[in-house]
């Protein structure tokens, strides 16, 4: 009986094997034509493919128009800097002019001064 018993065992075993094996067998073959490549999955990977580029490309155009934008800015920047610079010599040359005028204006005074002391002993003499 026990003998009996140990050969059920057995053939339930490799029964159970074999049952396992198929099962595997037939998973294995199920998903085979889902992994192969699916028309559909070919064309949305063109598309992705194609978007891709499309993308890179004007990634590439707004690159170029920064680049460019920059320059711009720069020789903007170096007018200004320019402009700055010439204002400040145009300070000076004014600060210098107004420094001069009063120059004159004071020669001019004391010309006026010297008139006066001049005229002044024709009015007693006259």
């Amino acid at each position: 009986m026990t003998e009996t018993l140990s050969l059920l065992f057995s053939g339930i075993t490799i029964l159970l094997l074999l049952l396992m094996f198929v099962a595997i067998v037939w998973l294995s073959l199920r998903r085979t034509p889902s992994t192969a490549l699916d028309p559909e999955l070919i064309r949305k990977l063109e598309q992705s493919l194609t978007e891709s580029a499309r993308l890179q490309g004007e990634l590439s155009a707004l690159r170029q128009q920064m680049e460019s934008v920059s320059t711009q800015v720069s020789n903007g920047l170096k007018g200004v800097g320019d402009q700055v610079k010439v204002f400040g010599e145009v300070q000076t040359k004014l600060g210098e002019l107004t420094k001069a005028t009063e120059q004159v204006y004071n020669v001019g005074k004391d010309i006026s001064g010297l008139n006066e002391i001049l005229r002044a002993p024709k009015l007693r003499g006259g």
